[in-house]
């Protein structure tokens, strides 16, 4: 049983609470009251769902009251009793996000959104689905079920009743069945395509190829083993040793040829050179030191007369450089003091201008800042004077309102002249700053001109101290030249006779080194004609050994290539095979995932005919349940004596609500009236609820007196309050219809609110 539902800035409630008992409870106002916020809070704190927010008529956060003061958060807490304990839901959203709590006689349960939700359906064996279409009904929504088409109604009727997942496993398996008779299909066509038999028989015959290349490539082998043994090892050892003998003897043999040929022309030159003595070379020898000495001397006396003529050169171009420097300061100066002398002036009269000016600027701010105090005195007077005033502010005398006029606009020319002297004087001001500028320019530039032709005339004095210096460096520099010019006369000579007396030297030792070397090759041609008599070696033996051994490797490199062939041929073989292989291994089990389909189709379509025969024998009881329970609730709820009866008939697309009329049974639909209608519905979704959800009892119906005439409003008033509590242990009933005020008989709230105001819901009666 809901015992408590509070709301707290949900849309028009601010904080309200409401107690709810066993039996009929009634929640009345006006339209806009905010009724059926309780009802949607309530439906919201124990699924975190509800109608309008599932379709999409509004979005969570638009439930937070935003009128007359935007909240940031709204709350919902639902207290509930249930097989003897008592639980309490507390959900609240906005700006930190959604929280959620579920408690157990005051323990925390469970504090996560989605978890609530899941142990409030595991405790109350109810979902939001089941709870919205059977427990409780929408605004209007009594008669929801008779106003959709048929192929709908039955969707919803058959999620009602929870045999809706029989009618998806039945389009499943109408999916599954053409799924599996295709890939059964498929099967038998790859199947019929590898031609298994005529793969097994190249599979065999390919066997029988790999096998004689065997055969053929180990013969192969032992025939090239054979050719590689000891016999082929020693031949071509043998061939190596007489090919070494060959190159020793073409070696000494080319020796030789050259050694001759160097001993021929060494000869003929030693014969024909010039004898000459010893003493005769060593003369030669002497000589040649004796110049390298004086030569090194005098390169040295060179070196000192270059380094000192380099330090001269140096010292000159610095004076030049000085001399030029020194002269462009001198015609600098003369510049200058030609400039001083056209400007006329000199410091001392600009600094008296300069003073002048000063003062005379003084002056101006003085009298600029008293004729500004004169025209703020004017302003204030004038602003007293534009007052309701009847006397004068400074002495107090009457004023009439010619004379109070005629002094304001005395003043105002006064203050309009003060004005025009004060723009003068601004701009006399902005004249004699202008001159007072160019006056301290000018002054700065004379003092620098004059102290500038100051300091240069000390770079004239400098001018011809540094002349001097620079002709004593012209002076020894022309010494210094011919010196010079007289050591590199002298140095070329002795270098020249230098290079005779070297020439001479080297070719005495030229003729020397050649006799020993005619003496060298003499000994060594004696020795390498005993060395050519050693070696023994026939040119025919060497020609007869290499044939045998080239005959040997041509015959091995054709059985290496036949091997090499072999090989080949028994990888493309082994290829084949296993391609062949893989065929008759896919054909196996293409053969069995065919029969595999075959069996599983078999077992599929028996699963859809018993699914279809569950469905069915559900329905029919189900139906069959809501029809005992609908009899009992119609006669309650309906007054009249025209229709004894109502009954929920199943067909293929469609479930029919019909009306028994003396034997017959209409459809109420196109036959019923709007009242019998509403009438005819809430017996059903009594009924409906009374059978799918026992356990919990509740019903809540939102303005049912929809489409009711005054009759039926009174027996729906009736039952209400006597029947239904019979059937149903909990009915929370909305509505504005004063005709329900006394089906009641638990608590009965009016709640009302000014909506032209902005005004919050407000519980305006409570009574049980």
């Amino acid at each position: 049983m809901i015992k408590r539902v509070c709301l707290k800035n949900w849309r028009s409630h601010e904080e309200n609470c409401f107690e709810f008992g066993s039996g009929t409870n009634l929640l009345m106002g006006v339209m806009g009251g905010g009724k059926t916020s309780v009802v949607e809070a309530l439906c919201y704190g124990l699924f975190g769902n509800f109608p309008a927010l599932q379709k999409r008529r509004v979005k969570l956060a638009e439930v937070i009251s935003s009128w007359p003061k935007e909240e940031k958060e709204a709350e919902v807490k639902v207290i509930f009793e249930w097989k003897g304990a008592e639980y309490e839901v507390v959900r609240s959203f906005g700006a930190n996000g959604t929280k959620a709590e579920l408690r157990k006689n005051g323990k925390m349960d469970e504090a996560q959104p989605e978890k609530v939700t899941e142990r409030v359906e595991k405790i109350l064996k109810v979902d939001y689905e089941l709870f919205s279409r059977a427990i409780y009904s929408e605004q209007n929504g009594v008669d929801r079920f008779l106003n959709l088409n048929p192929g709908e109604r039955k969707k919803q009727f058959d999620e009602l009743f929870g045999i809706d997942k029989f009618e998806a496993v039945r389009a499943n398996l109408n999916k599954v069945l053409a799924e599996l008779k295709a890939l059964k299909e498929n099967e038998e066509r790859e199947l019929k395509r590898l031609q298994p038999e005529t793969v097994e028989k190249e599979a065999d015959k390919t066997r029988k190829q790999l096998e004689e290349a065997r055969e053929e490539w180990e013969k192969a082998e032992k025939e090239l083993k054979k050719l590689s043994g000891e016999e082929f090892e020693r031949k071509r050892k043998e061939l190596k040793e007489l090919e070494e003998r060959e190159a020793s003897s073409n070696r000494i043999k080319r020796d030789l040829a050259r050694a001759e040929g160097e001993l021929a022309a060494l000869e003929n030159e030693v014969e024909g050179a010039k004898a000459f003595e010893e003493k005769a070379f060593l003369e030669v020898k002497r000589r040649e030191q004796a110049l390298r000495v004086e030569i090194e001397a005098e390169k040295k006396a060179l070196r000192n007369v270059l380094n000192e003529l380099g330090e001269t050169n140096r010292k000159a171009g610095a004076c030049s450089e000085r001399v030029r420097m020194l002269k462009e300061k001198t015609r600098e100066k003369q510049k200058l003091e030609a400039a001083l002398a056209e400007f006329e002036v000199n410091a001392s009269m600009i600094k008296e201008e300069k003073d002048k000016a000063k003062n005379n600027v003084e002056s101006g701010r003085n009298y600029f800042a008293q004729l500004k105090a004169e025209v703020d005195e004017l302003e204030k007077g004038t602003r007293e004077l534009e007052k309701e005033i009847s006397a004068c502010p400074l002495c107090e005398t009457q004023l009439t309102k010619e004379k109070k006029d005629g002094i304001l606009k005395e003043k105002k020319e006064k203050k309009k002249k003060k004005e025009e002297m004060m723009n003068g004087v601004r701009d006399a001001l902005e004249t004699e700053l202008t001159a007072l500028d160019a006056l301290e320019k000018n002054l700065k530039h004379l003092e620098e001109c004059e102290k500038k032709i100051t300091e240069l005339k000390e770079a004239e004095k400098e001018l011809e101290k540094t002349l001097g210096e620079f002709d004593e460096c012209e002076k020894k520099k022309n010494a210094l030249e011919n010196e010079r010019r007289k050591a590199e006369e002298k140095n070329a000579k002795m270098e020249e006779e230098h290079d005779a007396v070297c020439k001479a030297k080297g070719e005495m030792e030229r003729i020397e080194k050649k006799r020993g070397r005619l003496n060298e090759l003499k000994n060594a041609l004696e020795k390498m004609k005993g060395d050519e008599g050693k070696i023994a070696f026939d040119a025919g033996n060497l020609a007869l050994v290499r044939s045998e051994v080239e005959k040997m490797s041509s015959m091995k490199n054709a059985l290496a290539e036949k091997i090499s062939g072999l090989q080949k041929e028994e990888k493309r073989l082994k290829e084949l095979l296993a391609l062949h292989e893989e065929k008759i291994k896919e054909a196996g089990k293409r053969a069995e995932a065919s029969k595999e389909y075959a069996e599983a189709l078999a077992c599929a379509t028996v699963f859809q005919n018993a699914v279809v025969e569950t469905q069915k024998s559900l329905r029919e009881g189900l139906v069959e349940a809501v029809n005992s329970a609908m009899t009992e609730t119609w006669n309650v709820i309906y007054p009249y004596g025209d229709y004894a009866g109502m009954r929920l008939r199943a067909e293929a697309s469609d479930y029919v609500l019909e009306l028994q009329r003396g034997e017959a049974w209409v459809q109420v639909e196109g036959i019923a009236s709007g009242g019998e209608r509403v009438c005819a519905s809430l017996a059903m979704r009594i009924a409906v609820a009374t059978v799918l959800v026992p356990n919990l009892s509740w019903l809540i119906l939102d303005e049912p007196t929809h489409n009711l005439d005054a009759e039926g409003v009174k027996t729906l008033a009736k039952a209400l309050a006597e029947q239904i509590p019979r059937v149903v242990e909990q009915t929370i009933v909305i509505t504005h219809d004063e005709n329900l005020k006394d089906a009641a008989t638990a608590k009965t709230y009016t709640l009302a609110r000014n909506k032209d105001k902005g005004e919050k819901t407000r519980i305006e009666t409570a009574k049980e």
